[in-house]
């Protein structure tokens, strides 16, 4: 279900278009509030555009119209943008109960539901990421990071009733039910990979969504890391800090990753280095050895030149030459 073929670039283009349009619309001059709001639902509603949201509010129109609303609906607007950038399904229905933020649509609920299974991929990876740091830091060579070939499956890996549960797509009982919840589960996960939010696969067999942390998702046009980027949440002190130590962890694996790979090219020029040298002293001594058989020949056949020519086409076989 992971496997499909790209858009082809007419379709690509038709998109990037589609999207662009409606971003200049929030360029305007002047917005009512009206107008906005309406703005707005395309935007939380657009198939295409995943980040960005809070790029939006920061528009200079945009920015003028919230001035003249009244703090309710202000807040309430700015929020359900908000939740878009950074927040979540667990978000929203918390806000909802205090008629804190807009109520969505089926299209907006289901997109949001997606950028949060992107968060909770997002988390399992900066664990697993901050687990290999530690273990480097305790000790374990710059250059060849110790992993555990069974964690990475363990780790990077994010059970089926977890997503569930983390996306508020569970039955009136409150618990995960697979033959009732497993569909839609993974059809919302399977649109995930398809739109370029997540690389990973769906495992039914151990009831998990599977992350590829080394596969790169392609999304406008570009290539970008394994799971979407959400929008940088600075809206409080803390959130900053959570966003600052998530740059330096994945900045830490890079630099990691860079390292190991700098060890794997080093090893593999010292020894192409090694054999050369063997080679070229090898090759010396095939030269030496027919310069003495050329001399003996002139001096005339003997046994002695035959066994020289016999020790010179071994010496090449077990050159490996031809």
């Amino acid at each position: 279900r992971t496997n499909r073929g790209e858009p082809d670039s007419g379709h690509r283009m038709t998109m990037s278009s589609q999207s662009t349009s409606l971003l200049e619309e929030f360029r305007a001059s002047s917005l009512s509030p009206p107008l906005l709001q309406s703005l707005l639902h395309k935007l939380l509603s657009h198939p295409k555009i995943f980040n960005g949201f809070s790029d939006v509010l920061g528009l200079p129109a945009v920015q003028s119209c919230l001035a003249g609303m009244d703090d309710a609906k202000r807040g309430q607007l700015v929020r359900t943008v908000e939740l878009f950038a950074w927040g979540t399904v667990r978000d929203y229905h918390a806000l909802r109960e205090k008629d804190g933020v807009w109520s969505l649509n089926d299209a907006q609920l289901e997109k949001l539901r997606m950028l949060s299974a992107v968060s909770v991929a997002r988390d399992r990876v900066d664990r697993h990421n901050k687990e290999d740091t530690d273990v480097e830091m305790a000790g374990a060579s710059p250059r060849r990071p110790r992993k555990s070939p069974g964690k990475e499956r363990s780790v990077l890996s994010v059970p089926y009733a977890a997503l569930a549960d983390e996306l508020r797509m569970l039955g009136p009982d409150g618990g995960y039910d697979e033959g009732r919840d497993l569909r839609p589960l993974e059809d919302l996960l399977a649109n995930c990979v398809y739109s370029n939010l997540l690389a990973g696969r769906l495992d039914q067999a151990s009831g998990c969504f599977r992350i590829d942390p080394h596969v790169p998702v392609v999304h406008d046009g570009g290539v970008h890391g394994s799971i979407l980027s959400r929008d940088v949440d600075t809206s409080s002190p803390e959130s900053a800090e959570r966003e600052l130590g998530r740059m330096v962890s994945a900045l830490e694996t890079f630099l990691g990753q860079s390292n190991a790979l700098l060890g794997t090219l080093e090893e593999s020029a010292a020894a192409v280095a090694s054999d050369r040298t063997a080679d070229e002293a090898r090759w010396k001594a095939v030269a030496k050895a027919v310069e003495d058989c050329q001399t003996k020949g002139r001096d005339g056949p003997g046994s002695g030149a035959m066994g020289m020519m016999m020790d010179v086409a071994r010496g090449v076989r077990g050159g490996g030459h031809e």
